[in-house]
């Protein structure tokens, strides 16, 4: 940042990330609030900063390295002026409330937070962008599970501040059910994969990954490789230590797979990686086909007519190489306001953007894992069985699972198919999982 003349951030004993920053000369008295907008504008959510510090000097050692333990000592005492996001108490629920009824105002058009939010007028698209607004006002990313479309008010701030205490809970080394980390697919985390996730809870604490979003796309993270980045960090943060378990869907697949090759070059134990139907022989479907598949779920109700020209008008976009535009048109049209069809093409615009890194990186050579996969696979015809995993794993365990790659975690599928994934999970459990988790 131009006004920034030196910055530091370090990763703390008990794992969380703080930056210490230095002002220059052209420095505003704001200097704190301006640099945490710079932040959350750059930076997805697992990658802020818990805290940022203003300092007048970075204390280093008499070799010039940075003096770590003089930092956790600054940040001890200064820790309760300067915190982003303070850990949530009867002190600060009152702000948390602020910023959720900002939220809820902005997204709904109203001058009042009151009532339910369907009786408010809103719906799961408009959910979906206030949850996104609250993380990016509290710089701190939210799990889908706690919010629905007929929670009150109230409900929604209690939801928050209960993700926030599970959030600065998350120091221990060890967890109880033990993790599983989500990759969703182009789509990204929605209230399918957070229903999913939420019905696991007895068999694995589900974390889902966050994959960089539209305007880090729009900024250049826009292959596969950026999405494993964001992962890495993510999973290293949440989980620095212990066995790790992997379980993609489609897009999150291939990423789960790369994620994997990461940790196991740098020594850390993958005890499973599940893949949710993601093919690596490319999907072969007609133009028929599609417009078949299509015309059902939109016979189902599971898309409206809406959303296919929402969609259309991305990938036409996008061939069109004007991705950038669009979305800068679309910014300067809201001007900071909600607007529904916006909002839903930028969405549609993001998952095209990640679907063509997806099929890019199938061109790419795959490396070769000396570990078990599990692949859960829908019925294909015409395709191998292992529609090109037994390439990538030293053993493949092939699951057949119901439903189509698009619903395979959506009801009614999902009744059949998550004691399949349970199952598999399971079975990767060491003794010592097991007890914690029995007991």
């Amino acid at each position: 940042a131009s006004f920034v003349q030196e910055a530091v951030a370090v990763v703390t004993e008990t794992n969380e990330l703080i930056a210490f920053a230095i002002p220059n000369n052209a420095a505003g008295p704001r200097f704190t609030d301006d640099l945490r907008r710079l932040i959350a504008d750059a930076l997805p959510s697992p990658l802020r900063p818990l805290r940022l510090h203003r300092v007048d000097q970075i204390p280093r050692l008499s070799g010039g390295k940075v003096d770590l333990a003089k930092l956790a000592k600054m940040d001890h005492l200064a820790r309760k002026p300067t915190t982003i996001a303070d850990p949530p108490g009867p002190g600060n629920d009152f702000q948390t409330r602020q910023l959720v009824e900002k939220a809820w105002r902005k997204v709904l058009n109203t001058h009042v937070a009151a009532g339910r939010w369907d009786e408010a007028g809103g719906d799961s698209l408009k959910l979906l962008h206030c949850v996104m607004e609250i993380e990016t006002l509290i710089g701190q990313e939210l799990g889908l599970e706690g919010f629905t479309v007929s929670m009150t008010a109230d409900e929604m701030v209690r939801a928050v501040v209960a993700a926030q205490v599970a959030s600065y809970g998350k120091a221990a080394p060890e967890h109880d059910p033990p993790l599983l980390f989500l990759f969703p697919g182009s789509v990204g985390y929605g209230p399918s994969l957070a229903a999913f996730a939420s019905a696991m809870r007895s068999t694995a604490k589900v974390v889902p990954v966050r994959y960089p979003g539209l305007a880090m796309i729009l900024k250049g993270q826009r292959d596969l490789a950026s999405m494993t980045d964001a992962a890495v960090q993510q999973i290293n943060r949440v989980q620095p230590s212990g066995n790790v378990r992997l379980l993609g869907h489609s897009l999150g697949g291939a990423v789960a797979m790369e994620v994997a090759a990461r940790l196991l070059e740098a020594g850390r134990p993958v005890r499973f990686v599940g893949i949710l139907d993601t093919s690596l022989e490319g999907e072969r479907s007609r133009l028929w086909d599609t417009v078949a598949r299509t015309l059902r779920r939109l016979r189902s109700n599971r898309i409206s007519f809406y959303r296919v020209a929402c969609r259309a008008l991305a990938k036409i976009t996008v061939r069109m190489g004007h991705e950038s535009r669009l979305a800068d048109a679309i910014d300067r049209y809201t001007d900071g306001q909600f607007n529904g069809a916006c909002f839903r093409i930028k969405l549609e615009l993001q998952e095209v953007l990640r679907a063509q890194a997806f099929f890019h990186w199938l061109k790419e050579p795959k490396p070769a894992l000396p570990i078990h996969g599990t692949l859960f696979r829908c019925a294909r015809p015409g395709m191998s069985l292992a529609i090109g995993w037994d390439r990538v794993f030293s053993h493949l365990q092939v699951v057949p699972v119901v439903g189509s790659h698009i619903d395979l975690v959506a009801e009614p599928h999902v009744a059949t198919n998550r004691p399949l994934i349970e199952k598999a999970v399971l079975e990767t459990y060491t003794a010592v999982e097991t007890l914690r988790r029995g007991g």
